[in-house]
Protein backbone atom coordinates (compact mmCIF):
# COMPACT_ATOMS: atom_id res chain seq x y z
CA UNK A 1 0.00 0.00 0.00
CA UNK A 2 1.34 3.35 -0.97
CA UNK A 3 2.19 5.87 1.68
CA UNK A 4 -0.28 8.72 2.14
CA UNK A 5 0.98 12.15 1.12
CA UNK A 6 2.41 14.20 3.98
CA UNK A 7 0.12 16.78 5.66
CA UNK A 8 1.13 20.40 5.49
CA UNK A 9 1.63 22.24 8.75
CA UNK A 10 3.73 21.80 11.87
CA UNK A 11 4.76 18.56 13.53
CA UNK A 12 1.98 16.96 15.53
CA UNK A 13 -0.75 18.84 13.76
CA UNK A 14 -3.68 16.85 12.39
CA UNK A 15 -5.25 19.70 10.41
CA UNK A 16 -3.73 21.45 7.43
CA UNK A 17 -2.56 24.95 8.13
CA UNK A 18 -2.86 24.61 11.93
CA UNK A 19 0.06 26.09 13.82
CA UNK A 20 1.18 26.20 17.43
CA UNK A 21 1.39 29.97 17.22
CA UNK A 22 -2.35 30.17 16.73
CA UNK A 23 -2.90 27.95 19.75
CA UNK A 24 -0.59 30.04 21.86
CA UNK A 25 -2.45 33.17 20.84
CA UNK A 26 -5.79 31.67 21.77
CA UNK A 27 -4.47 30.40 25.11
CA UNK A 28 -3.16 33.83 25.94
CA UNK A 29 -6.53 35.32 25.04
CA UNK A 30 -8.34 32.82 27.25
CA UNK A 31 -5.99 33.51 30.12
CA UNK A 32 -6.76 37.18 29.78
CA UNK A 33 -10.49 36.49 30.00
CA UNK A 34 -10.13 34.21 33.01
CA UNK A 35 -7.65 36.44 34.82
CA UNK A 36 -8.53 40.04 33.99
CA UNK A 37 -6.15 42.78 35.00
CA UNK A 38 -7.17 44.06 38.42
CA UNK A 39 -7.72 47.78 38.56
CA UNK A 40 -5.75 49.35 41.36
CA UNK A 41 -8.78 51.53 42.12
CA UNK A 42 -11.10 48.58 42.76
CA UNK A 43 -13.57 48.58 45.62
CA UNK A 44 -11.40 46.55 48.01
CA UNK A 45 -8.53 49.00 47.85
CA UNK A 46 -10.91 51.93 48.06
CA UNK A 47 -12.49 50.47 51.21
CA UNK A 48 -9.04 49.85 52.67
CA UNK A 49 -7.97 53.41 51.95
CA UNK A 50 -11.23 54.77 53.43
CA UNK A 51 -10.65 52.70 56.55
CA UNK A 52 -7.13 53.97 57.13
CA UNK A 53 -7.24 57.63 56.18
CA UNK A 54 -9.20 60.02 58.41
CA UNK A 55 -7.38 63.33 58.67
CA UNK A 56 -8.52 66.61 60.24
CA UNK A 57 -10.13 67.80 57.01
CA UNK A 58 -12.21 64.65 56.71
CA UNK A 59 -13.16 64.84 60.37
CA UNK A 60 -14.44 68.37 59.89
CA UNK A 61 -16.49 67.31 56.85
CA UNK A 62 -17.93 64.44 58.86
CA UNK A 63 -18.83 66.64 61.84
CA UNK A 64 -20.36 69.39 59.68
CA UNK A 65 -22.52 66.89 57.80
CA UNK A 66 -23.56 65.19 61.03
CA UNK A 67 -24.59 68.51 62.59
CA UNK A 68 -26.56 69.45 59.47
CA UNK A 69 -28.34 66.16 58.79
CA UNK A 70 -28.09 64.06 61.95
CA UNK A 71 -27.41 61.03 59.71
CA UNK A 72 -24.25 59.08 60.44
CA UNK A 73 -24.09 57.07 57.23
CA UNK A 74 -24.59 60.19 55.14
CA UNK A 75 -21.71 61.75 57.08
CA UNK A 76 -19.51 58.69 56.44
CA UNK A 77 -20.09 59.03 52.71
CA UNK A 78 -19.47 62.77 52.74
CA UNK A 79 -16.09 62.28 54.44
CA UNK A 80 -15.28 59.20 52.30
CA UNK A 81 -14.65 56.99 55.35
CA UNK A 82 -16.16 53.83 56.81
CA UNK A 83 -18.17 53.41 59.98
CA UNK A 84 -15.46 51.27 61.59
CA UNK A 85 -12.89 53.96 60.86
CA UNK A 86 -14.97 56.68 62.54
CA UNK A 87 -15.90 54.55 65.53
CA UNK A 88 -12.31 53.48 65.97
CA UNK A 89 -11.15 57.10 66.07
CA UNK A 90 -13.95 57.94 68.54
CA UNK A 91 -12.81 55.14 70.88
CA UNK A 92 -9.18 56.25 70.76
CA UNK A 93 -9.81 60.00 70.77
CA UNK A 94 -12.17 61.23 73.54
CA UNK A 95 -12.06 64.76 72.13
CA UNK A 96 -13.35 63.57 68.76
CA UNK A 97 -16.06 61.54 70.53
CA UNK A 98 -17.18 64.69 72.35
CA UNK A 99 -17.26 66.55 69.04
CA UNK A 100 -19.56 63.86 67.61
CA UNK A 101 -21.92 64.22 70.57
CA UNK A 102 -21.88 67.98 70.16
CA UNK A 103 -22.72 67.68 66.45
CA UNK A 104 -25.67 65.40 67.20
CA UNK A 105 -26.77 67.78 69.96
CA UNK A 106 -26.71 70.66 67.48
CA UNK A 107 -28.94 68.71 65.11
CA UNK A 108 -31.36 67.83 67.93
CA UNK A 109 -31.69 71.51 68.76
CA UNK A 110 -32.53 72.27 65.13
CA UNK A 111 -35.25 69.63 65.21
CA UNK A 112 -36.66 71.01 68.45
CA UNK A 113 -36.65 74.51 67.00
CA UNK A 114 -38.55 73.31 63.92
CA UNK A 115 -41.05 71.41 66.09
CA UNK A 116 -41.60 74.58 68.12
CA UNK A 117 -41.96 76.72 65.00
CA UNK A 118 -44.55 74.46 63.38
CA UNK A 119 -46.40 73.60 66.57
CA UNK A 120 -46.41 76.98 68.37
CA UNK A 121 -45.69 79.73 65.80
CA UNK A 122 -47.27 78.05 62.78
CA UNK A 123 -46.98 79.01 59.11
CA UNK A 124 -48.97 80.96 56.56
CA UNK A 125 -50.67 78.81 53.93
CA UNK A 126 -52.13 80.37 50.77
CA UNK A 127 -55.89 80.26 50.23
CA UNK A 128 -57.30 79.05 46.91
CA UNK A 129 -60.77 79.45 45.46
CA UNK A 130 -61.91 78.09 42.12
CA UNK A 131 -58.39 76.94 41.40
CA UNK A 132 -56.94 80.45 41.82
CA UNK A 133 -55.20 82.30 44.62
CA UNK A 134 -57.60 84.38 46.70
CA UNK A 135 -56.67 88.06 47.10
CA UNK A 136 -57.39 90.31 50.07
CA UNK A 137 -56.75 94.00 50.88
CA UNK A 138 -53.34 94.86 52.22
CA UNK A 139 -53.58 96.56 55.63
CA UNK A 140 -51.19 98.41 57.88
CA UNK A 141 -49.92 95.93 60.52
CA UNK A 142 -50.12 98.55 63.30
CA UNK A 143 -53.32 100.46 62.56
CA UNK A 144 -55.18 97.92 60.44
CA UNK A 145 -55.93 100.61 57.86
CA UNK A 146 -56.39 99.50 54.26
CA UNK A 147 -53.44 100.61 52.14
CA UNK A 148 -53.83 102.20 48.72
CA UNK A 149 -51.45 102.86 45.87
CA UNK A 150 -50.60 106.24 44.30
CA UNK A 151 -53.73 106.05 42.14
CA UNK A 152 -56.00 105.45 45.12
CA UNK A 153 -56.56 101.78 44.27
CA UNK A 154 -56.67 99.29 47.12
CA UNK A 155 -53.51 97.30 47.32
CA UNK A 156 -54.09 93.55 47.30
CA UNK A 157 -52.13 90.59 48.49
CA UNK A 158 -52.55 86.83 48.41
CA UNK A 159 -54.82 85.68 51.22
CA UNK A 160 -53.28 83.26 53.71
CA UNK A 161 -54.47 81.32 56.72
CA UNK A 162 -52.38 80.48 59.77
CA UNK A 163 -51.72 76.76 60.12
CA UNK A 164 -50.27 74.85 63.06
CA UNK A 165 -49.45 71.22 63.64
CA UNK A 166 -51.47 69.83 66.53
CA UNK A 167 -49.29 66.72 66.68
CA UNK A 168 -46.03 68.67 66.93
CA UNK A 169 -47.58 70.95 69.54
CA UNK A 170 -48.54 67.84 71.53
CA UNK A 171 -44.96 66.54 71.32
CA UNK A 172 -43.57 69.87 72.46
CA UNK A 173 -46.01 69.96 75.38
CA UNK A 174 -44.97 66.45 76.44
CA UNK A 175 -41.33 67.46 76.27
CA UNK A 176 -41.63 70.48 78.55
CA UNK A 177 -44.50 69.47 80.86
CA UNK A 178 -44.74 66.01 82.51
CA UNK A 179 -48.50 66.48 82.90
CA UNK A 180 -48.93 65.84 79.17
CA UNK A 181 -46.90 62.65 79.07
CA UNK A 182 -48.72 59.35 78.61
CA UNK A 183 -48.46 56.81 81.41
CA UNK A 184 -50.96 54.24 80.30
CA UNK A 185 -54.72 53.86 80.65
CA UNK A 186 -54.55 52.57 84.22
CA UNK A 187 -52.26 55.02 85.92
CA UNK A 188 -51.93 58.44 87.43
CA UNK A 189 -50.88 61.51 85.45
CA UNK A 190 -48.86 63.98 87.45
CA UNK A 191 -50.60 67.31 87.89
CA UNK A 192 -53.48 66.38 85.60
CA UNK A 193 -56.11 65.78 88.27
CA UNK A 194 -56.83 62.29 86.95
CA UNK A 195 -56.91 59.80 89.80
CA UNK A 196 -55.66 56.29 89.54
CA UNK A 197 -58.24 53.85 88.27
CA UNK A 198 -58.58 50.64 90.26
CA UNK A 199 -60.55 47.74 88.83
CA UNK A 200 -61.62 45.10 91.37
CA UNK A 201 -63.83 42.09 90.72
CA UNK A 202 -65.95 40.73 93.64
CA UNK A 203 -68.67 38.11 93.92
CA UNK A 204 -72.15 39.68 94.27
CA UNK A 205 -74.02 39.14 97.52
CA UNK A 206 -77.17 36.92 97.22
CA UNK A 207 -80.56 38.63 97.19
CA UNK A 208 -82.63 37.66 100.33
CA UNK A 209 -85.91 37.74 98.35
CA UNK A 210 -84.58 35.22 95.87
CA UNK A 211 -83.48 32.93 98.70
CA UNK A 212 -86.90 33.20 100.48
CA UNK A 213 -88.92 32.32 97.36
CA UNK A 214 -86.53 29.69 96.11
CA UNK A 215 -87.87 26.14 96.07
CA UNK A 216 -85.24 23.65 97.16
CA UNK A 217 -84.40 20.91 94.74
CA UNK A 218 -85.31 17.35 95.81
CA UNK A 219 -82.45 15.25 97.03
CA UNK A 220 -81.52 12.35 94.85
CA UNK A 221 -81.81 8.93 96.45
CA UNK A 222 -78.54 7.19 95.87
CA UNK A 223 -79.35 4.03 97.91
CA UNK A 224 -79.06 0.84 96.01
CA UNK A 225 -82.20 -1.13 95.25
Amino acid sequence: MADSPPQTGTLGSTRPGWSTKKKEGQNASNRGKMNPVVDEENWRQKMKRRGLKFDDEQKQIFLDTLARTGLKYTSYEAADVTRNCVMGHAERDPEFADQMDAALGEYREKVRQEVWNRGVIGWEEPVYGGGKRVLEPLTDPETGEVLRDENGEIRLRSATVLKKSDRLLELEAKRVDPAYRDKGLLGEMEGSGVKKIVVEFVDPEPDPQIIENETPLPLEDKTAD
